[in-house]
């Protein structure tokens, strides 16, 4: 293989991750895969000599890296819950708005009429959704929804619900257990700590103070 031949090759996987990038859901996905195919059309142009390509990527670099700076380093943000009726209106218009989203994620996933339905609202916003069933005489409740909205995939909703905020605790529940329909979301559970068990996928949560 030539070098010219191979220096097409790598503007060509540019183009690919630039156009995958612009595809992703997760705000964070797109900013990292927009990265990766930054630095790679900068290098491209640099190397074949087309020098305005080069600049421009190198732009497009450090915009992605300011704006993934921001999202770690964004300390300010307020996190609250909100308790909502399973069949209140408002669950039914998120359900319906996300409804693709959550197939797609986490296939047959719902709200039962018997759920206790938990929203994570990041400075006011809701950011995701926890459905699951009440706790036995263990402590143990089974996820039936756990779903985080695509601007908000960052995994702090998670950790926020499941590690700092104590409310799962004071709701009675000791520990969750959780089906992983698709590998993404089998992924998610296991950064949020879940690990097999025989019904699924379980988190033992820490207990915290009241």
């Amino acid at each position: 293989m030539n070098a010219q031949t191979f220096w097409e090759i790598v503007g060509y996987a540019a183009m690919v991750l630039v156009t995958v990038s612009l595809m992703m859901r997760s705000i964070v996905r797109l900013r990292w895969i927009n990265l990766a195919g930054g630095i790679l059309f900068a290098i491209y142009g640099i190397m074949i000599a087309a020098y305005p390509v080069a600049v421009l990527n190198l732009a497009v670099v450090a915009i992605n890296i300011y704006h993934l700076w921001k999202m770690r380093r964004r300390v300010h943000e307020s996190f609250a819950v909100a308790h909502m009726p399973p069949d209140s209106e408002y669950v039914r218009q998120f359900m319906d708005f996300h409804r693709r989203d959550i197939d797609r994620t986490q296939p047959g996933a719902t709200v039962n009429a018997d759920a206790r339905v938990v929203f994570v609202l990041r400075d006011t916003v809701p950011a995701g959704v926890l459905a699951l069933g009440a706790p036995d005489d263990t402590g143990a409740g089974r996820v039936t929804l756990d779903f985080a909205t695509p601007a908000y995939r960052d995994l702090k909703v998670g950790t926020y619900l499941f590690r700092t905020s104590g409310e799962l605790q004071r709701m009675g529940y000791r520990r969750l257990l959780a089906d992983a329909g698709t590998p993404d979301h089998e992924r998610y559970l296991s950064a949020m700590g879940f690990r097999h068990a025989t019904d699924g996928y379980a988190l033992d949560l820490v207990e915290t103070p009241t």
